[in-house]
């Protein structure tokens, strides 16, 4: 049980019991009846605190909308996150999953007029369950998205509402599905530049905006079917330490059917030189892919700290290929 539902739970009784009191026996009042009528009040006096929806848990995972700022403002993008808080031991999927797994997915109902965009994922962790390559989320994280407000808004506040689904695993996978709200203050035009981040999400969105790739220039980046494997190459990578045993790096890939995932991939740079070459081996039962498309992440293994390269490029050496 979470502090916000242990709290529900000590107003509910303790007001259930005022209640019963102040109507007597003659009222009619009953213990189930009274224990609804407050647990809706106190329910929805939750759910309107600003910036913030109340967490529900299903199975391994406690699941919440939560926005980047207490308020939106009419005629500009609210960024909101799904907030994902999983067991120890356990975790959920990026947009590709890897070889075994389900991305994580948001239904949104929203008000007419309002647009929702999709997830901006983060990077993933590489994980290994039983041979099987992972590309998932540990611990807490926010998968954060921005919502379009519409400019002739003229609400004092706004509900949004979505159904949030996912495939926790450890050893053992299990679904899950919530439905969530998050209501938020709308303020005019005028205001909107004095909305400013709010500092319980503070931490969770860097966290997300340090994992979002980096554009690169075309000419920066090459890659190449020879000698039937994948050959991506990245020139003037700032990035890379001096020794690049001391990064982690690897590719993901945002096609299932583009890699064998579970393969290792090699990494070479020449000391002191900018230039990092990766090795990837095609995926076996299918065609080599014409363009190479997915997020390089660079993990530095002193600590957790990401550079985060966004690929996109066409293979050269796969056209015509039979």
């Amino acid at each position: 049980m979470t502090w916000r539902e242990a709290a529900l739970w000590f107003c509910v009784k303790n007001i259930t019991e005022w209640l019963r009191q102040w109507a007597g026996a003659g009222r009619g009042f009953k213990r189930a009846g009274c224990v609804a009528v407050a647990g809706v009040l106190l329910w929805g006096s939750m759910e309107v605190d600003a910036g913030v929806g109340f967490p529900k848990r299903d199975g391994h995972v406690e699941a919440q909308l939560i926005s980047e700022t207490p308020s939106a403002a009419a005629g500009q993008s609210l960024t909101v996150g799904l907030r994902l808080a999983m067991d120890e031991g356990w975790h959920t999927y990026w947009q590709n999953p890897g070889e075994s797994g389900q991305p994580t997915a948001i239904a949104w109902q929203l008000p007419e007029g309002f647009v929702a965009h999709p997830i901006e994922w983060p990077a993933p962790t590489y994980f290994e369950v039983a041979g099987l390559a992972s590309f998932a989320y540990e611990g807490e994280i926010v998968l954060p998205m921005r919502i379009e407000v519409p400019a002739d808004f003229d609400q004092p506040r706004v509900t949004l509402r979505a159904t949030a689904d996912w495939l926790v695993c450890r050893e053992v996978c299990e679904p899950g599905e919530v439905m969530l709200t998050l209501t938020v203050p709308v303020v005019d035009k005028d205001a909107a530049e004095a909305v400013r981040p709010d500092p319980r999400w503070a931490e969770l969105f860097a966290w997300a905006a340090a994992r979002q790739p980096e554009e690169l220039e075309a000419s920066r980046i090459a890659a190449a079917f020879e000698n039937d494997r994948y050959r991506l190459e990245l020139n003037s990578v700032s990035a890379l330490p001096p020794d690049h045993d001391d990064a982690e790096v690897r590719f993901f890939p945002r096609d299932a059917r583009t890699l064998a995932m579970s393969a290792p991939q090699e990494v070479a740079s020449a000391s002191g030189s900018e230039t990092l070459a990766i090795t990837l081996e095609p995926h076996p039962n299918y065609p080599a892919a014409e363009r190479l498309q997915g997020v390089l992440v660079i993990r530095f293994k002193r600590g957790d700290v990401f550079s985060v390269y966004q690929i996109d490029q066409p293979i050269r050496g796969v056209a015509g290929r039979g």
